[in-house]
């Protein structure tokens, strides 16, 4: 909902693009003080919000409703390269399914209003670059692959974490054009320069700017400690994070960005290596979060959070026992049967996976869940995707929150019928 008329909001991101709506550029991600240049965030999405800030006026309530429209069309957009990666892979039926899946899931309308972030625009480019990633497949002309690598470069250029599936996505096209005994060496090549070149830019610009070669971003070594530190409360220790712990800050201003994240970095890798048992407590907790989609913070919504939000997680994490009881079932009384996946049908399970547990070592957030659902929404209502040669079973992987009951649900129905 909207705040109030001056209020900020957005976090580092609306501070970074107050910087640059301002004419200071790229810089001063906390709110006390001027920090100087930052590369604390991928630079797309606050360059965005600086726009908007320029046509209705920083931190305005004009600017969020912006915000949160551009967000809430992203979202809406994302079911085409869903019915499309769909269609491509499993079926016309499938992929109607997978797009009314889409339509009605409760996320698809509460993350673009609910979290001013790059979350929505980061997910619909995931989105994209499945679709890219199947109607590639078998294509001859150079200029088509560079363009694969460059959306690949500006995918990365709005969130990081993106370029975890795309070793993934090169390995699987590489032994689709081999197995089709097509040329692979030259076009997986050509895609993975022009993604270097595309980068570049911003990597040449972090260097100048902070005199270390940071390829995107620079906090990992921050993120990291939150979730690895003596006063961590389960998940993370946000209390502690610049943005809202002045004298966290005042060490940032004081040291410069790229020291502190290092000394973050070292401490955390510290702390791991004298509290191992702790260190190993915090993960599971992490990976429990994740999966179970329970709360960015558990500690503190299941005790101060809404009715609303409290009755949404436990919903999330109810669904998920469900789900894994319905696939038990289904694993029981149907192994075997299903093996009906389309040849060369896309890795689907590889990318949400891997794009779904990369913060699990420092902690996880509903927007990083959010991102890799969009290939859980294909992938929930196939039979089986291209890996699942053990049977269902094999897709025990992709469960997560409420598209897993959604997801089971119609896997035992559908595979009813074929028996």
């Amino acid at each position: 909902m909207p705040g109030t008329p001056g209020e900020p909001y957005g976090y580092e991101l609306g501070c970074v693009a107050k910087s640059i709506a301002s004419g200071k550029g790229f810089s001063s991600p906390l709110p006390f003080f001027e920090t100087g240049p930052t590369a604390w965030l991928s630079p797309v999405f606050p360059y965005i919000v600086a726009g908007i800030f320029k046509i209705w006026g920083i931190y305005t309530v004009k600017s969020r409703v912006a915000i949160q429209v551009f967000d809430c069309v992203c979202s809406a957009v994302t079911v085409f390269p869903i019915y499309a990666v769909s269609k491509r892979s499993f079926g016309a039926g499938t992929a109607a399914g997978a797009a009314w899946l889409w339509v009605v899931l409760p996320d698809a309308t509460h993350v673009p209003i609910a979290d001013l972030w790059e979350a929505s625009l980061a997910a619909l480019f995931f989105a994209l670059l499945f679709w890219a990633t199947t109607a590639i497949r078998g294509e001859g002309s150079t200029a088509k692959w560079a363009g694969y690598g460059g959306l690949w470069a500006l995918g990365a250029l709005i969130n990081t974490s993106l370029v975890s599936v795309l070793p993934f996505f090169l390995a699987w096209l590489a032994w689709q054009e081999r197995k089709e005994r097509r040329p692979w060496l030259r076009p997986v090549a050509v895609a993975s320069l022009v993604f270097v070149v595309g980068m570049a830019p911003w990597t040449m610009r972090n260097d100048e700017a902070l005199g270390k070669f940071v390829p995107v971003r620079s906090n990992f070594g921050l993120e990291f400690w939150l979730g690895n530190n003596p006063q961590a409360l389960e998940v993370n220790a946000f209390q502690l994070h610049p943005f809202v712990n002045r004298a966290e800050a005042e060490d940032y201003r004081s040291m410069g960005e790229v020291d502190y994240m290092r000394a973050k970095q070292h401490a955390a890798l510290a702390f791991i290596h004298s509290h191992p048992g702790a260190a190993s407590y915090f993960i599971l907790r992490r990976v429990g979060d994740n999966w179970f989609a329970v709360s960015d913070r558990v500690g503190s919504v299941l005790s101060s959070g809404s009715v609303y939000l409290k009755g949404y997680f436990i919903f999330l994490a109810r669904a998920q026992f469900l789900s894994r009881a319905l696939r038990d079932y289904v694993a029981r009384v149907s192994a075997g049967v299903l093996s009906h996946a389309r040849a060369g049908a896309v890795p689907v399970s590889d990318g949400a996976d891997s794009c779904g547990t990369g913060r699990q070592s420092d902690f996880p957030r509903d927007a990083w869940r959010w991102r890799a659902r969009r290939p859980r929404v294909i992938s929930g209502l196939n039979l089986v995707n291209c890996e699942a040669r053990v049977g269902v079973d094999g897709c025990g992987r992709l469960r997560i929150g409420n598209v897993a009951i959604l997801h089971d649900i119609l896997q035992m129905i559908l595979v009813g019928k074929r028996q």
